[in-house]
């Protein structure tokens, strides 16, 4: 989903030439689209300028510019609960967007106080760059796969907190939107209180399972009926 934030020649006005435009607009896409429960996607961060060998050049453009020039559509798409962001071809400053720690991770994330998810254009992610900031890899997964994941984790260089909490994020923010068709914000409150619940009935199940199990192959003569157990999931289900 583009929204008006995005270096597309449909939109390249609005973000790139006149970034108060962008701003001004970019959030009354963002409530709109998110209120459908459809997740938008902001694009494409940063400094996206031209299609001319956008997959290796380098823009070279300082933190002052950036932060008055490029990041103010992306700040209103923050504010407005963005659910993702799609991180460009480019280099910056000769780094590649999908592993650009500072325009990414720091910029972003920190200081923008980005929430959801970011993901690579496709094609773009060129290293296991998940420190960095990069959450999704697009398409397939010749970097972020479950073994280089796994091996970076053993190694210690990525943290398995880390993996948990930006699949985590990602997951519940689609599911929420899907079920509340409300903003990041409120989405992200809710899924506090599902997660809470799902948990709940996950180790309710589990424990069934032990005292079926239990009853079944231990206490020979002990047994519950259907109707019983029917009761129990039933008395489940109402405090669910």
């Amino acid at each position: 989903m583009i929204s008006s934030i995005c270096c597309n020649n449909c939109v390249l006005y609005i973000a790139c030439q006149d970034p108060y435009l962008g701003a001004t607009l970019t959030p009354y896409a963002i409530k709109g689209i998110q209120s459908k429960g459809v997740v938008t996607n902001a694009k494409h961060w940063v400094n996206n300028n031209q299609e001319t060998n956008r997959g290796s050049i380098s823009e070279v453009v300082d933190e002052r510019t950036r932060y008055e020039m490029y990041y103010p559509p992306f700040e209103a798409a923050v504010t407005a609960g963005v659910g993702s962001v799609m991180c460009s071809y480019n280099r910056i400053n000769g780094v590649y967007s999908c592993e650009n720690n500072a325009t990414l991770h720091r910029d972003l994330k920190e200081r923008l106080g980005f929430k959801g998810w970011v993901m690579s254009d496709w094609g773009a992610t060129h290293s296991l760059s998940i420190n960095e900031g990069l959450d999704q890899e697009m398409p397939g997964d010749s970097w972020l796969s479950d073994d280089a994941l796994t091996k970076a984790v053993q190694a210690g260089t990525v943290s398995q907190d880390q993996v948990d909490d930006r699949l985590v994020e990602s997951v519940k923010l689609i599911l929420l939107l899907q079920f509340c068709a409300c903003d990041v914000r409120t989405a992200l409150y809710l899924a506090e209180e599902v997660c809470l619940r799902l948990l709940l009935l996950v180790v309710v199940v589990a424990a069934v399972v032990v005292v079926v199990v239990e009853c079944t192959c231990v206490i020979d003569s002990f047994r519950v009926s259907l109707f019983d157990w029917y009761l129990f999931f039933y008395g489940c289900v109402g405090f669910w």
